[in-house]
């Protein structure tokens, strides 16, 4: 976790936002719900849920109605075990460089909708099967992961002050060698 941060620390000094945080320009915290979905080599893997506070993103302005962000999440929890279902707890760190184009839909609607290239590097431990009585049925060695995806996203800011905005940010992962994606919804304060 201290690594998250300190990646994130040091991203976010290297640029100089451009613009103000009404031109989608600067640094956000995100507080995400996320779904996860865990793609277990030996079986199938229950979908959990959760809050993960640890997601902030920093935007780059790149003209008229374009922004860069580089972004970064933590996630970490546990999914039972079950008949044919694989337990274990999870962490990942999810590292993502993409573009976004804002869309004037409105006078006061314009959502930004982009892509992300994302570096996902995952962890799965505690790794087990159990029957019907909960008895241990199978146990799995731990496994790591390191890939990437592409995660489409979309945003809509409103101001909260003038040097404030406060939105809505949707996130979905399509892995192209992970096995672990995430789809979530959460509020976001731009600043």
């Amino acid at each position: 976790m201290r690594l998250f941060f300190t990646l994130f620390t040091l991203l976010s000094f290297s640029f100089t936002p451009l613009s103000a945080a009404e031109n989608g320009a600067g640094i956000g915290y995100q507080p995400m719900i996320f779904s996860i979905n865990i793609e277990d080599p030996n079986g199938d893997v229950d979908s959990t849920a959760g809050l993960y506070p640890l997601s902030a993103f920093y935007a780059i302005d790149g003209g008229r109605d374009i922004r860069y962000l580089i972004d970064a999440s933590y996630v970490s929890g546990e999914v039972d075990a079950g008949v044919k279902q694989i337990g274990q707890e999870f962490t990942a760190i999810f590292f993502g460089a993409g573009i976004q184009k804002k869309f004037r839909l409105g006078r006061s609607w314009k959502p930004w909708v982009g892509v992300s290239v994302t570096y996902i590097n995952a962890s799965y431990t505690k790794r087990h099967e159990v029957d019907a009585d909960d008895f241990l049925v199978a146990k799995y060695p731990d496994r790591d992961e390191s890939g990437f995806g592409l995660t489409v996203t979309a945003s809509s800011y409103w101001p909260l002050s003038d040097k404030f905005d406060i939105g809505v940010h949707a996130a979905i992962d399509v892995p192209i060698n992970t096995d672990i994606t995430r789809a979530g919804i959460g509020l976001s304060l731009l600043f």
